[in-house]
C-alpha cells in the first residue's frame, strides 16, 4: 500500500501487520515519545486511527498530570 493510501481508517492487517507485529508498535511508540503504554490502551488498537487516537489521549493525560511534560 502505497503511503498516500493510508488514512485514519486504515487497519493494520490491510498494512501487513498481523497481531503478533502489532503489539510491537506500542513498545516502539513509548521508546520514540518516551511515554507508558498500558495494555488497556494497546487492546483496542486495529487501525491509524485508534493510534493516533490513543497517543493523543495519553498527551492530553500526561500534560494534565505534568504540565511542564513534553511528548
Amino acid at each position: 500500500m502505497s503511503p498516500k493510501e493510508i488514512t485514519l481508517e486504515t487497519r493494520l492487517a490491510e498494512l501487513g501487520i498481523d497481531s503478533l507485529r502489532a503489539i510491537t508498535i506500542p513498545y516502539e511508540l513509548e521508546e520514540q515519545f518516551a511515554i507508558q503504554i498500558s495494555n488497556q490502551v494497546i487492546e483496542p488498537i486495529k487501525s491509524i486511527g485508534d493510534i493516533i487516537t490513543s497517543l493523543s489521549q495519553l498527551r492530553k493525560d500526561t500534560d494534565s498530570a505534568c504540565p511542564n511534560a513534553y511528548l
